[in-house]
């Protein structure tokens, strides 16, 4: 290998480690956004827990499929399961009185969150089943 080739080659590499060195300052800079983020997230969804706790009555969050993503102290202590076990369950198959659970209220919140329910209609309250079949 002459010089020149040499050189060549020398130069390459460093421009590889440079190229390496701002891979990786940048790949730190996102990590350190995302780690961030995920702390922001943490704050936000503790507070909103905190929120929910404060209330002695059953406070449940829902995803759009009626799936429990989110329910306070109360609710797990009136429900008699933990919140770990809570997590992901059915509500309406699962916590309110069948079949009204399924053929009524959980059509009822499907159009609530398609927006299509009608404001200014009265709809009655219902009961919960706990875990041992007890209505709350």
């Amino acid at each position: 290998m002459n010089e020149e080739e040499l050189a060549q080659l020398q130069r390459q590499v460093q421009r590889e480690r440079t190229a390496r060195k701002e891979a990786e300052r940048l790949l730190e800079e996102k990590s350190l956004a995302l780690y961030r983020s995920n702390q922001q997230l943490q704050c936000e969804s503790d507070r909103n827990q905190r929120y929910l706790d404060t209330v002695q009555t059953i406070m449940v969050a829902l995803d759009t499929g009626g799936r429990i993503i989110m329910i306070n102290r109360t609710g797990c202590a009136l429900l008699g399961q933990t919140e770990s076990a809570l997590l992901g369950q059915a509500w309406f198959e699962r916590f309110l009185p069948q079949p009204a659970g399924v053929s009524i209220f959980l059509p009822l919140f499907l159009l609530f969150v398609a927006g299509d329910l009608q404001a200014g209609k009265s709809y009655r309250n219902i009961q919960f089943s706990t875990t041992t079949g007890n209505s709350i």
